[in-house]
């Protein structure tokens, strides 16, 4: 009976044993309550900052776009100036075109004059020839002339000299026989006759040749003077022509000069015109070709920046994909934890009917057996010990398996932080060394066509001052050359005129000699008294004297006037020259306002260019440096939430780890689900028993009806080992396997075991079923350790086992075997 007291007394402390789980559950589903919300306020927080970073992301992109949009705004405007500037440097080629048309025609039209002149100088050259080709002609007729006068006179003279010779030969051969007397009276009659009319005609030929020699002298007089009148007249007006000549060449020669250093100062004004307009060209070039490098550098950039976001968004993408695989692994425990407390509510409930119908059980077995209670509560010691030491292999495996699991995530936690620090570091070296290698090619691009360029600059100078050279040699041999050409026809003029002259003067001192050729003859006439000849010699003296003065003053006249004609085509050759350098004046002055004004175009022009490119230097300047401080804060950016999520992730690892310290400490003062798990499959097992148990005890009833009252003890103590008064009814278990899912029961062997036990029973009725019982052994020490229970079960139920059990029973046997004293303290009787 104390046995009995004892033993409710542990039922007593066993129905309060179940209290302590109920707390538990209680508190574990309050805790995982707070842990479900505090992990979806984290993950709300998540979302809060994911969708942060989206607006981010998305105002990023927005500002980006409007960076581009005005980028290309402003490379349109850029462009559109420049086509502007490009147009109106073809306007400025084409006026220069125009100009240089200009020139080449009024060049043209130089050359034709200068042809034109020379063409007259042919003229007017091959027209001297002509003139004194005739007048050597004439000159040469009256010589010959002359010479046949002189002939015919000289003949004349001679057959008068036959004559007068024949006469006095007739006179001396006549008659002798006449008389002397008569003779010589008619002879002096004659003679004084004939003196007196030589005296008359020697008074005559006197009075003649003083009229002649007067009228000569007059002549020659007046010839003289005319001459020397015109010579100083031609003189004078030679004078006159070469100084008005040496005054037009010096005049022309400074304008000339004037004209060449005006002509210089606008060929160089134009050159450097070329030249600026060729800078303004090269630097319009370069700087359209700098914009678009410019805009070749922003796309590279903007790729680069679109590439970045796209290697950002992958991020993203796998920051969102790592935090929906740690949502789902949160839902995951999540779902666990709610079945896990589903669990515990359901072995709460399990255990609180267990609890009742354990009471109930107590309350019949007490009624019924009230000495085998000693038996029952050592094998519910057995089943408690087994129940311990599998909750204690359970409570140590599965931290160690949060552990491992830590130490994996935080292991590969690690290695995707070095991985994406590894990635950053790499991304930050590419760009750098890709900025760097793109700066550097930029910079040997634009050396190599400034070169390329100051080389085809200085070629083009070159060339132009080599032709504008040429052009200058050119005009200054044409000047020297019309010079020249000039100052020969005014030498072959004056040459000309010189020897009309001389033979003017050759013509009167031919005239002279003739004279004197035809007074010597008459003065033979006189010696000879031929008074006819003398008068035929004086009308031919008178008519060659008239005839060389008329032909005196005709060759006189003939070369004033070819002079005066001369030189009216002369000052009208020189007042077409004047008007033609006039025209040219007037074209060189446009040229020159020409040029000036487009001077000043190209002056405004580079100033505007200037300013252009000083805004454009700054613009650029200032976006690279927006787009570098853009750059660096987005990569600071990406840098802190990268920090800031590997802070975050080390705060959720170190917070889980507490968790599970906090659960493993938990966990080893008070029971798990898995254990609750463990228990329930226990619980199978003790519903099994309580069925064997069951069909002993009819077994046993039957047996009392046919065995004296003296064996009770023997058949009680020989069943002790096997009811379990705290286990669960049959109607219990089946509600319990339709609650739990994951248990497995199976009893396969237990219909053949009572076939044999029943087998048993007919064949052997009159044989005690409990003489081989390990109770009624005597043979047996008594204290030596008995077999244990369960294999007595392994032998009854040799397939019965439950995946979740072998486990369990591999976790007992370490502890079985360091505790063998639990088994010797319940064998032992």
């Amino acid at each position: 009976m104390a046995s009995g007291k004892n033993q409710h007394a542990m039922y007593n402390g066993s129905k309060h044993s179940p209290v302590p789980s109920q707390e538990y559950t209680h508190e574990l589903h309050g805790k995982m309550c707070k842990k479900i919300a505090q992990l979806t306020k984290v993950i709300y927080s998540l979302n809060l900052k994911i969708d942060e970073y989206e607006v981010n992301i998305l105002t990023l992109k927005e500002s980006h776009q409007n960076e581009i949009d005005l980028i290309s705004n402003q490379t349109k405007e850029k462009v559109l100036q420049y086509e502007n500037m490009l147009e109106e440097e073809k306007n400025l080629r084409l006026q220069i075109q125009t100009l240089e048309e200009a020139l080449e025609k009024n060049n043209v039209i130089k050359e034709q004059s200068l042809a034109d002149l020379v063409l007259y100088k042919k003229q007017s050259e091959e027209r001297e020839l002509k003139t004194q080709c005739e007048q050597a002609e004439r000159m040469a007729a009256l010589s010959k002339e002359m010479l046949s006068m002189k002939t015919d006179y000289e003949n004349r003279l001679q057959q008068l000299t036959e004559e007068a010779d024949f006469l006095r030969q007739e006179r001396a051969s006549s008659d002798q026989e006449k008389s002397v007397e008569k003779l010589n009276e008619k002879l002096k009659k004659e003679i004084q006759v004939l003196s007196k009319e030589i005296e008359n005609q020697k008074t005559q030929n006197r009075k003649l040749t003083e009229d002649y020699t007067a009228k000569t002298s007059k002549l020659h007089s007046n010839y003289i003077k005319e001459k020397e009148n015109l010579r100083k007249a031609l003189q004078q007006s030679v004078t006159e022509m070469i100084k008005q000549l040496q005054q037009k060449e010096q005049e022309q020669r400074k304008g000339s000069q004037a004209k060449e250093l005006a002509t210089q100062q606008e060929l160089q004004q134009l050159k450097e015109d070329l030249e600026a307009k060729e800078l303004e060209i090269l630097e319009a070039k370069q700087h359209s070709h700098k914009m678009k490098d410019m805009v070749q550098d922003l796309e590279a950039q903007l790729r680069q920046k679109e590439e970045e976001l796209a290697e950002s968004r992958s991020i993203q993408t796998n920051a969102t994909e790592e935090l929906s695989v740690a949502k789902q692994r949160l839902l995951k425990q999540e779902n666990e934890i709610q079945k896990q407390t589903e669990q515990m509510k359901s072995i709460s409930c399990a255990h609180k009917a267990a609890l009742t119908e354990l009471t109930e059980l107590k309350s019949q077995i007490d009624q019924q057996q009230q000495k085998p209670t000693r038996k029952s509560t050592g094998s519910k010691r057995d089943s408690g010990d087994i129940v311990n030491s599998k909750q204690y292999s359970r409570e140590h495996s599965v931290p160690r398996q949060h552990k491992e699991d830590i130490s994996k995530t935080k292991r590969q936690k690690e290695t995707e932080t070095k991985h994406l620090k590894e990635q950053l570091v790499k991304s930050r070296e590419d760009l750098a060394k890709n900025h760097a290698a793109e700066i550097k090619s930029i910079q040997t691009s634009m050396e190599g066509e400034k070169r390329r360029l100051q080389k085809d600059h200085e070629m083009h100078i070159e060339e132009l001052k080599k032709k504008n050279e040429y052009e200058i040699k050119q005009l200054v041999e044409e000047r020297d050359a019309l010079y020249a050409k000039l100052q020969d026809s005014i030498c072959k003029q004056n040459k000309a005129f010189l020897q009309q002259c001389e033979s003017s003067s050759s013509v009167n001192t031919e005239n002279g000699s003739l004279s004197t050729e035809l007074r010597n003859p008459e003065e033979k006439r006189c010696e000879c008294d031929c008074h006819s000849y003398q008068a035929s010699s004086s009308e031919i003296s008178r008519e060659v004297s008239e005839n060389a003065s008329g032909q005196k003053e005709e060759n006189s006249q003939i070369p004033l006037k070819k002079l005066v004609s001369k030189l009216e085509k002369f000052e009208k050759e020189m007042s077409r020259l004047e008007q033609e350098n006039a025209v040219l004046r007037g074209s060189v002055e446009l040229l020159s306002k020409e040029v000036t004004l487009s001077q000043q175009e190209a002056m405004e022009l580079n100033e505007e260019q200037t300013r252009h490119q000083e805004e454009l230097k700054l613009k650029q300047k200032m976006e690279l440096e927006i787009l570098r401080q853009s750059h660096q804060k987005e990569m600071q950016a990406m840098v802190s939430k990268f920090s800031n999520a590997q802070s975050f992730l080390q705060s959720k690892v170190v917070a889980l780890e507490a968790e599970l310290k906090d659960i493993e400490d938990k966990g080893k003062k008070l029971p798990r689900p898995e254990d609750l798990h463990v228990i329930n499959c226990l619980q199978d097992k003790l519903t099994d028993k309580d069925q064997i148990i069951k069909h002993l005890l009819e077994i046993q009833n039957f047996t009392d009806d046919m065995m004296p009252i003296t064996q009770e003890t023997h058949r009680s103590q020989s069943f002790s080992c096997y009811p379990n008064a705290g286990s669960l009814t049959p109607t219990l278990k089946k509600k319990k396997i339709g609650e739990t899912p994951t248990r497995v029961i199976s009893v396969p062997n237990l219909a053949a075991y009572e076939k044999t036990f029943s087998n048993n029973i007919t064949t052997k009725n009159t044989i005690n079923p409990m003489r081989n019982s390990p109770s009624l052994d005597h043979s047996a020490k008594p204290g030596y350790p008995f077999r244990q229970p369960a294999h007595l079960l392994d032998i009854i139920r040799p397939n019965r086992h439950s995946p979740c059990n072998v486990s369990s029973k591999a976790d007992t046997k370490d502890q079985e075997t360091k505790r063998p004293e639990w088994f010797t303290k319940y064998f032992s009787f």
